[in-house]
Formats: C-alpha cells, structure tokens, sequence
C-alpha cells in the first residue's frame, strides 16, 4: 500500500475521482467585505479624559447589563448599553475591587484573588472586612 506523493496528495485533495461532492459555493469574499465593514464600525475609546467619560455615561443612562469578573487577578467591570446602532461597551479594569463589584463578587473570592495577585494590602482590607461581616451575622 505504498503511495506516491502525488497519489497521497490527489487521494487528500479528491483529485482524479470519478465522484464529487455538491458542497454549496460560499462567497469568501462577501462575508469577508461584510466583517470588515462591521469592523469599520468597531471603535475604541481609550485615554479619555474625566469630564468626556462623565459627559457619555449621563447621556447613555443606566447600562442595561452590568457584569462583573476577575481575571488574573485584575477586576472587571463591564457595562453594556443596547442602542440603535448596537450594543455599546464599557469595560473598566483595575488592580482594586469597585464599591459595586464588592456587593457581587463574594469577598472570599476577592481576598483569594487579592493573595494570589500577591495584593497584600488588598487582603488585609479584605480580611477584616470579612471578619466585620461575620460578626454582624446571627449565631
């Protein structure tokens, strides 16, 4: 059963057979043309200054989806916003939890995110906050 290069090559590509597939014919070009132009319309704000963010989150509103997430020890706050020309991002990351993410991610996640981000004043924060909270609860 030893094969040519060619006959291996013919056999993979289905070159020289009798029979062929009728795969339907995509148009490469069309779909590629249609995901530039919707990339077009993909745009990054990034840098900008205080007055400018403060200016666009009152004139957006409130975010219809709020999502919080820790990833590599770095906290993330995404904020979407579903407008006429389709859904606008925000993703804020920092190194320190927000006041809002706090209320959603438990804060043993936090603190064992905090240590293994080597966050030590981080964890600190945390720890004690998790103590002050384990003492309001009801034996």
């Amino acid at each position: 059963m030893d094969k040519t290069f060619d006959e291996l090559y013919d056999d993979f590509f289905k070159k020289n057979k009798k029979k062929s597939l009728d795969l339907p014919k995509l148009s490469i070009n069309f779909d590629a043309n249609k995901l530039i132009n919707l990339l077009d319309k993909f745009a990054v704000l990034d840098n900008i200054d205080k007055d400018t963010e403060k200016s666009l989150d009152d004139s957006l509103g409130e975010p219809d989806i709020v999502e919080f997430f820790v990833e590599d020890g770095l906290y993330h706050e995404k904020r979407s916003w579903n407008t006429p020309n389709g859904v606008l991002v925000k993703l804020i990351v920092t190194d320190k939890p927000s006041k809002a993410s706090i209320e959603k991610v438990p804060l043993e996640e936090l603190l064992e995110i905090a240590v293994e981000s080597e966050n030590f004043e981080e964890a600190i924060r945390l720890q004690k906050q998790i103590k002050k909270q384990n003492k309001k609860k009801p034996k």
